[in-house]
């Protein structure tokens, strides 16, 4: 009877070690899924602003160029 007790206990303990184990490797998998995501997320937002700041540097030179003359100015002599 002592055998089987032992025999039961220690299918036990490695059953929920099985379960321990499960439990952790889809808890690593699911954060890390969840991590990636927002890492993404927050990637895309960076390379919108960033193109929005180029889209606006370009506009802003353009438009400075466009009213700059092409000939330069005389100064009048005194």
């Amino acid at each position: 009877m002592d055998i089987k007790r032992k025999k039961k206990e220690k299918r036990v303990q490695l059953l929920g070690g099985l379960i321990g184990i499960c439990v952790a490797a889809v808890s690593l998998f699911y954060f890390f899924h969840a991590e990636k995501a927002e890492a993404e997320k927050r990637m895309v937002e960076i390379v919108n602003y960033v193109k929005v700041q180029c889209s606006t540097y370009t506009h802003y030179n353009e438009s400075s160029e466009s009213k700059s003359p092409s000939v330069p100015l005389k100064v009048p002599d005194k």
